[in-house]
């Protein structure tokens, strides 16, 4: 190898090589040419070799990197680009980013900027949209009612996206597959919610800076023409002035496991039913009234299949009603106002108000009957916003 001459003063102190490398170790070189997978750079210092440890600065171009690339510099050929060792797998290499690299003797390794730390270039969407490799590091600013997916977790550990709801109703990040994010199947964001979705390289998604709280939530495509929904779609509300109607949950209550959550009632006017429900109860029938839902209702009621089992505390507004249900065991209890009603005990799984028929169930909500005036209900499935003990019950999801 050749090295260029070094100024008087550092060549009569040191080897040409180091001479080289005090002159040229650390060069910024403006814009990148080439293409966004194989950049090119001129130092100015019309370098004959790289050394080991040298470090480089460049301006990537008007595109990200699509996959893996290469960086030559004044012309010595291309080397790799490497992130933590490993080849770039896309949108490491942000668009008009600034970026340092250092050379390990055989590839360029990523130091900085969008690839290596905080920058996030905004790519905003409106309507359905999966995240994709190339858009490691940005903000997703969503401004549309759409569930965007993130890639395969398997990107690589470390591998992170930021996702913001600019819009005015609720969106969920969904995984890709089976991919989990935070352990569950999505990750729920109110307007004005932001969160960084970090992978671990296998099969899950960190959500950072979110507001831990159930994905549950009242489902708008599938309710009674008699309900209205609101306050993001958590809470429900009806007169008798139109037919009886029901609403239920977005997401199934799982399989097994011992579920809690609370419903309050508001405002009551005409009767209402709050329980659970599979997905054949029809939407025009209170809530207890057929085989498949089972029933709480506001003059004090438990009902399935039309039946009352036995009755409880009549409901008044501001009441709350607490759904105890072990799925695993399919034992159903409720409270009212933090009292087990019909002397059961969730926590040791005895005297239930049902003894609950196989099948998947969501949290439902009816209102019909009799009484007058309009009933609002708010259905809190998220832990924080519980009020009494859920007696070691977890949240739906």
């Amino acid at each position: 190898m050749t090295y260029p001459l070094a100024s008087p003063v550092k060549a009569g102190l040191m080897s040409p090589a180091h001479a080289q490398f005090v002159e040229a170790g650390q060069l910024f070189c403006g814009t990148a040419g080439g293409t966004a997978s194989a950049l090119t750079v001129s130092t100015g210092k019309n370098l004959t070799g790289l050394m080991v440890n040298q470090v480089i600065g460049l301006k990537v171009g008007a595109s990200a990197n699509p996959g893996a690339s290469t960086l030559n510099v004044d012309g010595l050929g291309a080397k790799a680009i490497q992130k933590n060792g490993a080849a770039l797998v896309g949108g490491e290499l942000a668009a008009s980013t600034d970026l340092w690299f250092q050379y390990d003797g055989s590839n360029w390794r990523l130091l900085g900027g969008a690839g290596g730390s905080v920058a996030f270039p905004t790519l905003a969407k409106s309507s359905a949209y999966t995240v994709t490799p190339a858009d490691v590091g940005k903000l997703i600013l969503c401004s549309g009612t759409f569930n965007p997916t993130l890639p395969a977790a398997t990107v690589g550990n470390g591998w992170s996206v930021a996702v913001a709801n600019a819009g005015a109703g609720t969106i969920n990040v969904i995984g890709s597959g089976s991919d989990t994010v935070n352990a569950l199947s999505r990750s729920l964001l109110l307007p004005g919610d932001a969160a960084l979705y970090v992978s671990d390289g296998v099969s899950n998604w960190t959500p950072i800076g979110q507001t831990t709280r159930s994905v549950e939530y009242w489902n708008p495509s599938d309710k009674g023409t008699n309900i209205a929904l609101s306050n993001f779609n958590l809470t429900a509300s009806g007169s008798i002035s139109a037919s009886t109607s029901a609403v239920r949950g977005v997401i199934p209550i799982p399989v097994t496991g011992k579920c809690y959550w609370e419903v309050v009632l508001d405002v009551r006017g005409v009767d209402s039913s709050t329980g659970i429900a599979t997905s054949a109860a029809s939407l025009s029938n209170y809530i207890g009234q057929q085989a498949s839902s089972y029933g709480y209702s506001s003059p004090g009621n438990f009902l399935n299949n039309a039946t009352a089992a036995t009755t409880g505390s009549v409901q008044a507004s501001g009441g709350v009603i607490g759904h105890f249900f072990d799925v695993s065991a399919g034992k159903l209890w409720w409270s009212y106002n933090g009292v087990v009603q019909g002397g059961g005990n969730p926590a040791s799984g005895t005297s239930p108000t049902f003894t609950v028929s196989a099948g998947t169930y969501y949290p439902a909500f009816s209102i019909g009957g009799g009484g007058s005036g309009s009933t609002q209900v708010t259905a809190r499935f998220t832990a924080t916003s519980w009020q009494y003990s859920s007696l070691g019950f977890s949240a739906i999801i």
